[in-house]
């Protein structure tokens, strides 16, 4: 989820289908199958971070909700190991 986030933090105009997320927003070394992407997809909406187009789940375009873009940079920002990442 934080990657997507990220992307979405320095993208914020960016809107793909899952597929498109996960071949193109997801960094090579974080390989994660069609239902991982579109479960966490899901969570995101369901928090009100991103944003649907579309009715079909195959075709359905996410973006990010600029309303909650304070608490999405948050959420990215905080490492739960306890450091902070930075986020470009």
């Amino acid at each position: 989820m934080r990657s997507m986030l990220a992307y979405l933090v320095a993208h914020s105009d960016a809107m793909d289908t899952a597929d498109g997320i996960r071949q193109w927003w997801l960094p090579l070394h974080k390989q994660c199958s069609r239902e991982e992407v579109q479960a966490a997809l899901n969570v995101l909406v369901e928090k009100k971070w991103l944003i649907t187009r579309g009715r079909l789940e195959e075709s359905r375009l996410y973006g990010l909700n600029k309303d909650c873009l304070g608490e999405v940079v948050r959420f990215v920002s905080h490492d739960p190991g306890g450091k902070t990442e930075t986020v470009h």
